[in-house]
């Protein structure tokens, strides 16, 4: 399905926050070796993650590097 040419593409942190994450933003940024400002900036559309952080999130997640 193709996008239309006027919508901006998905932030991941959008994705994340809306269709992801299950526990605690706290214990999550726990967990992934992040601040917990780091992932409110993530989540908040401000900052996107780095590779590194994208594979930790899927080894957490159980879906390897494909997360998004």
């Amino acid at each position: 399905m193709k996008r239309g040419h006027n919508r901006c593409p998905t932030h991941p942190g959008a994705l994340l926050r809306e269709d992801v994450l299950p526990k605690s933003k706290a214990e999550i940024a726990c967990l992934l070796g992040i601040s917990r400002q780091h992932l409110h900036a993530i989540l908040g559309e401000q900052k996107l993650f780095s590779p590194e952080v994208a594979v930790r999130l899927g080894k957490l997640f159980g879906k390897g590097y494909k997360i998004i």
